[in-house]
Order: structure tokens, then C-alpha cells, then sequence
């Protein structure tokens, strides 16, 4: 006997009624015309609509994500109609994404869980919404992860990939949750030859935008370990052009001089530091890789001295990277080229 998706929700039996009924009369072909939509629109209107009655709920929240999933997993679903499935859901999701102060948390988390339960390129816009969700980072850490997952699909459809690029270039130059940002990170790691070098340039663009709010930031920048993706990512795979490397060294420069800064003050909490040091350790690494300088500053060794003299011996090693208005560091030279200081 055929299992609909209202067979299992929230662990009890429930019988099938004219909706649920329809779709296992579609999921068998591929759907065509306004018809076959709006089967699918009406059980997603319904889910929709039952979500909204108890939108705190947390236990309606993941009913409405096992119907999904059980309409998702269905073995008789042929890729078609999954494919369109996804695509009306994510058109009818987007439009409660768009307004997502209004939503109940249970709720909004369990539109982003499907969106990401679907794994299909039609839900890309309704992740954008999303990502847009600015008072709601758990919103916006699933819908990242759900194009981490989507990126082998993305990648080989250049329309799709300079749309994702877009997207998520946006999202991760306003990020300001670390948990966030490295799943941002984690979705433009694009390795093909063919897209390696735009896919880096918009992690330098998220890269560059962060720095900046960190520059900025009242207090001191502080460190939240987002960066720690990046810094493992191009660790394994460096740049694939001698000009993104250079770029990259440029904001490495300045990563580092922030944390060392930050690191040095007074009132960052044990899980901080513990960040800074990590972030310190892997950012100094990663620039003795890209640069190869003949004789390599070590902060890392001077975060292991004593505390007495620990900040400054960090300071002189990170001047011998960045330079100082009177002496020059090993990044102020050709081809790196970065200002006395890393500003």
C-alpha cells in the first residue's frame, strides 16, 4: 500500500484525506500545467495554514516538517515532481520568509529545516529570504547550510552559480553571527577549476566587509571565529591566481593585526581568547604558506612566553609582519604591498 505523507506526524497514524490523496496520484510523473500546481499549492497551503494555528508550538513545528520530509522521501516520487514540489514550496515559503519578525520562532525554524530538508536549486529564493532574517540567526544558519548542500548542484549551472555567488556574497557581508558567517564560508567553497577564482573572489568580498565592521566596532573588534572556516579552507586549497593570493594576504595582514590587538585587551572572555588564539595561530600559518618569506615572524611563539612580557613580544613579531611607520615588515614589500600597519 502506497505511504502518503500524512501516514506518520509527530509519531501517530493519521489517515489520508483528498490533498494528501492528490499527491500520490502526482508524485509518480512529472507534473505539468496549472492543475498538477495547484495540487501541490493546496497541500502546501494546508501545512502552511495549520503551522499559522499554533505558530509557538514547537511540537506542530515538527509535525509540519515530518509531512514534509515524508512527502520528500516518498519511494514512488519520481525527480520531477520532487523538483516542482520544491519549487512551489519554495515560492510559497518565501513569501512567509519575507515577513519574518512576524513569525513565531518554532515556526520560521521549521520553514528553514524544510527548505533545507528539500535539497533541491527550486528553494534558492525562498533560502534567500532567509538569509534576510535579521533578528533570527538560527533561521539564517540553516538556510547557509542548505546551500552548503546544494553546492554540487549549483556549481555546474553558471546562471545558478553567479546567482548563488550573489546571494550569498550579500548575506555574509552583513553577517554578524560567527556560527552564520562560517556556513556562508562554507557554501562558496567552490574547488572546480572552472569556478574556483569567482567563488574566491566573493569569499574575499565577504572577507573584506567583515574586517571592516570589526575595524569599526566599539569596544574593539571583536573576534566571533567566523573566519576560522576561511582560514582552513584556503589552508587546503589556496588561491588559484597570484592576484587573489596577494588580495588575500592583504586582508590576512589586517585579520592578524586586529586579533592581536584584540587579544592584548582587557575584559575579552576565556571563550574569546580561546578563538583569538586559534584565529591567530591558523591566520600567521596560512600567511607563511602564501608568502614563503625567507626568515617568517612567529606570534605563535610569542603567545607562549610569559604573561609579563607576552603582549609585547606578540606586537614587535606582528611589526615584523606589517610594519611600522619606521621600519618596514615582510608584507609592506612587492608584491604584497600592504600599508605600514595593515590599517
Amino acid at each position: 500500500m502506497m505511504l502518503c505523507a500524512s501516514a506518520i506526524a509527530a509519531g501517530q497514524e493519521e489517515s489520508p484525506d483528498a490533498a494528501d490523496e492528490a499527491m500520490d496520484a502526482l508524485r509518480g510523473r512529472a507534473p505539468v500545467g496549472e492543475q498538477d500546481d495547484e495540487v501541490l499549492d493546496d497541500w502546501i497551503a494546508r501545512e502552511l495554514a495549520s503551522l499559522r494555528d499554533a505558530p509557538t508550538d514547537p511540537e506542530r513545528a515538527e509535525r509540519f516538517r515530518n509531512r514534509f520530509k515524508l512527502q520528500i522521501t516518498n519511494s514512488d516520487n519520481v525527480p520531477e515532481f520532487v523538483a516542482r514540489f520544491a519549487e512551489r514550496a519554495g515560492t510559497a515559503f518565501m513569501a512567509e520568509l519575507a515577513d519574518c519578525d512576524r513569525l513565531a520562532p518554532p515556526a520560521a525554524r521549521a520553514l528553514a529545516w524544510v527548505l533545507g530538508d528539500f535539497d533541491r536549486v527550486g528553494t534558492i529564493d525562498a533560502l534567500e529570504a532567509g538569509l534576510k532574517c535579521a533578528n533570527r540567526p538560527d533561521v539564517r544558519y540553516l538556510c547557509a547550510r542548505a546551500f552548503v548542500d546544494l553546492r554540487d548542484n549549483v556549481g555546474p549551472n553558471p546562471l545558478l552559480m553567479e546567482k548563488a555567488l550573489g546571494i550569498l556574497r550579500e548575506a555574509g557581508r552583513v553577517e554578524s553571527n560567527g556560527l552564520v558567517v562560517g556556513q556562508v564560508y562554507r557554501a562558496l567553497e567552490f574547488t572546480n577549476p572552472d569556478r574556483f577564482s569567482a567563488a574566491t573572489e566573493a569569499i574575499l568580498d565577504v572577507l573584506t566587509a567583515r574586517l571592516e565592521t570589526r575595524r569599526a566596532a566599539p569596544g574593539g573588534p571583536t573576534c566571533d571565529g567566523g573566519e576560522l572556516q576561511l582560514l582552513a579552507f584556503f589552508t587546503a586549497h589556496p588561491p588559484p591566481a597570484r592576484a587573489l593570493t596577494v588580495r588575500l594576504a592583504g586582508q590576512l595582514a589586517v585579520m592578524l593585526r586586529l586579533d592581536v590587538t584584540r587579544f592584548g585587551q582587557e575584559g575579552v572572555d576565556e571563550f574569546e581568547k580561546l578563538r583569538l588564539v586559534e584565529a591567530i595561530d591558523a591566520c600567521e600559518a596560512l600567511l607563511v604558506r602564501l608568502v614563503v618569506p625567507n626568515r617568517a615572524p612567529n606570534i605563535r611563539d610569542a603567545m607562549n612566553k610569559d604573561n609579563d612580557v607576552r603582549i609585547l613580544e606578540m606586537n614587535i613579531e606582528l611589526n615584523k609582519w606589517v610594519g611600522t611607520p619606521d621600519t618596514s615588515g615582510v608584507l609592506n614589500e612587492a608584491p604584497w604591498s600592504v600599508p605600514a600597519g595593515a590599517p
